[in-house]
């Protein structure tokens, strides 16, 4: 959905490895949440921020871990600082060092001079083109270099729903293709990476849905790759009747072929953590207890999806207009004066939604980066996952007696301390660095080692935790000519079931 930053302009004035995707909805059960869910919102900008927070929290007894708002390229801050730091300023003011992390939903549009070479018309897309040939990095180092100096987290979600005709920066509107986009975006990310802004972190984010949906247009080939992506987002709306569409539930939305079960296919293709960015339903045909179940029932299904570590629910109008689309959970003081329960006569989603977040894998934290991100790609079906690379190796006795070999556990639900059983008489050992994997999931280095006593022949060598076989690794021993022993290791078989995942 596009947003336009409608008050921002006030404000001034005020101040003067590549793995296929999921095809197919196989995910018939998951082990519970081990980390946590970070709760977040869009909340429409006003005055007194903080205290427009603050009344929100308190309305859905959960304080948000996330704030979400919109922000155009012209914008400009005081003493001409290229970010307006009015926003944050309310939030640090009122939140001090448990202010929640600042999701900007970065939109390249409305370029001003002289952080670009020329002036831009208002609430149009800077085209990629010139983005790439440098024509508003002065802007883009300028706003690097005032977020840096800032001391609150923030995630950058830069140019969304890139993979939607209606989003002004949308390559087709240009007559190009999405790796214009990638490449734009590969661009203003090196512009960050020079200036070194540690408490920014990157937010990929298109929408559920590709339009229009030709093999060009797919979301995946606007990907810019892992190193320049921290998060990947999504976003999705049950639009019901306000834009002609069916009704949609959670699942309909993110979890079916029709939109290649969206958030499982980017589980598949790309080891990072996942926000659900923007989502919200309308009310349907049955009155409040509709919009009320479907945020039930989105709630309960998000901890399905062991990579999505937060989301973040649009609490206004589409558009920020009273005659769109009506996403809100509770009014705010940006339409109403004053943040009460909806609807009015009931409460029934205001509701229905501090019931949801009272699950207590809902948190007001945000999880560190590193905690969030995973190890590797999941293509599973839910069960937890053991794998190892090399996935061979070979000890020559001559000049090492050791391998090490990195063993991965993905979705164990609890902490598992690591030993290796080795057959008697083998004279084999093994070490772990660490010595245990965490819950849902972590690494550790196995280093095996090997004595000239050990007898020629082929050896099972088992990784346990807690006690339990995880990986098999067969170890054979050949005597050479010059007395050598090698042990080429061969993996029997990449990924066993967890016998503690039930």
């Amino acid at each position: 959905m596009k947003k336009l930053l409608y008050l921002h302009v006030v404000i001034l004035i005020l101040l003067s490895q590549w793995v296929p995707p999921v095809q197919s909805s196989s995910l018939e059960s998951t082990p519970a949440q081990i980390l946590t869910i970070a709760h977040g919102a869009h909340l429409r900008p006003t005055l007194e921020y903080g205290q427009e927070i603050v009344a929100f929290n308190n309305l859905v007894q959960k304080n948000l871990a996330v704030i979400m708002y919109y922000l155009d390229w012209n914008t400009t801050g005081l003493n001409g600082a290229y970010f307006d730091p009015y926003l944050v300023f309310k939030i640090r003011q009122t939140f001090g060092n448990s202010s929640p992390a600042i999701m900007l939903t970065w939109q390249p549009m409305s370029g001003k001079q002289p952080g670009c070479v020329r002036n831009y018309t208002n609430l149009t897309a800077v085209p990629l083109n010139d983005i790439i040939r440098g024509d508003c990095d002065t802007y883009i180092r300028g706003f690097a270099r005032d977020l840096k100096a800032r001391p609150e987290r923030y995630l950058l979600r830069f140019a969304p729903e890139m993979n939607i005709y209606s989003s002004p920066w949308w390559p087709g509107n240009f007559n190009q293709d999405a790796s214009a986009f990638v490449q734009m975006w590969r661009h203003v990310h090196d512009v960050f990476a020079s200036e070194n802004v540690p408490n920014v972190e990157w937010v990929w984010a298109p929408n559920v849905e590709s339009a229009p949906r030709e093999a060009w247009n797919n979301r995946n080939n606007y990907y810019p790759g892992d190193q320049y992506v921290d998060w990947v987002g999504v976003d999705g709306y049950n639009w019901y009747t306000t834009l002609s569409q069916p009704w949609m539930t959670f699942s309909d939305i993110f979890d079916s072929a029709g939109f290649n079960y969206a958030l499982k296919d980017f589980t598949c293709r790309y080891p990072k953590p996942q926000i659900i960015a923007e989502f919200a339903s309308v009310e349907g045909p049955g009155g409040a207890s509709t919009k009320a179940s479907w945020i039930t029932d989105a709630f309960q299904k998000i901890p399905q999806f062991p990579f999505v570590r937060a989301t973040v629910w649009f609490n206004d109008y589409a558009f920020a207009s009273p005659s769109g689309a009506d996403f809100r959970v509770t009014s705010g003081t940006a339409a109403s004066q004053q943040v009460a329960q909806l609807p009015t006569n009931t409460g029934a989603w205001t509701n229905a939604y501090k019931q949801a977040l009272s699950n207590s894998v809902y948190s007001s934290q945000l999880p560190s980066l590193q905690t969030a991100t995973p190890p590797s790609t999941y293509c599973g079906n839910g069960e937890p996952v053991y794998q190892t690379a090399p996935s061979s190796a070979l000890i020559d006795l001559s000049i090492t007696q050791s391998s090490s070999h990195q063993i991965v556990g993905m979705l164990n639900t609890q902490d598992l301390a690591l030993s290796l059983f080795v057959p008697a008489g083998s004279h084999l050992s093994g070490t772990f660095s660490p010595t245990s994997l965490p819950a849902p999931w972590g690494r550790t280095t196995l280093t095996i080692q090997a004595t000239t006593q050990t007898p020629p022949g082929s050896y099972d060598v088992i990784v346990q935790g807690n006690g339990s076989n995880l990986i098999t690794i067969r170890v054979t021993v050949i005597r050479t000519s010059q007395d050598r022993v090698l042990l080429p290791i061969i993996i029997r078989g990449q990924m066993m079931r967890s016998e503690l995942s039930h």
